[in-house]
């Protein structure tokens, strides 16, 4: 009869040792590479320590967002009356007068996207409202996320798009 013995301490150890060393350890980081004006290069781990200048030009367009429902509190088109569409149109109207002049007011590069929904890093709050509208919801910035963040929803009810500012400036998105 062959007698089985259990292992000792050092071949479990050994073992043990081994199967550790056969699954890699993944880390996930950004790293960041830019060249300033003297051709010197530079990496940082964080896309905020790289000046807006240097940054690389990434452009986003505005999430497909789902057509919001019609809730009990609100009127639809068909129940207005003459006068309440009349006033609706205007306001309508209103609203985009303001919101051309406000873009006016802007480089022409940014003009162009802004009227095609298009982010892009270095934008101002006001750039990314007049591009894709206002958010769902806006997360201020605290312990967790050094930067203010702004959710907006898309066509899939389980994906959300989020937008990111440092000191009311676009830093990034995540579509």
């Amino acid at each position: 009869m062959i007698e089985i013995r259990p292992p000792d301490r050092l071949s479990l150890f050994t073992t043990a040792l081994l199967l550790i060393m056969l699954f890699p350890i993944c880390s996930f980081g950004d790293v960041y590479k830019w060249v300033d004006d003297e051709g010197v290069i530079h990496f940082v781990d964080d896309i905020d320590d790289v000046p807006l200048k240097y940054r690389p030009e990434i452009i986003s367009t505005k999430p497909n967002l789902k057509k919001p429902e019609i809730s009990s509190s609100q009127k639809d088109w068909s129940s207005m009356t003459y006068e309440e569409k009349v006033e609706y149109v205007r306001r309508l109207k209103e609203k985009k007068t303001e919101e051309d002049r406000k873009i006016a007011g802007y480089p022409e590069d940014i003009q162009t996207l802004v009227r095609d929904h298009k982010l892009k890093v270095g934008m101002t709050k006001e750039m990314v409202l007049l591009s894709w509208g206002n958010p769902i919801d806006i997360r201020p910035p605290g312990p967790k996320n050094v930067q203010e963040v702004w959710i907006y929803s898309t066509s899939r009810t389980d994906k959300h798009s989020y937008v990111y500012f440092k000191n009311d400036i676009l830093t990034g998105w995540e579509e």
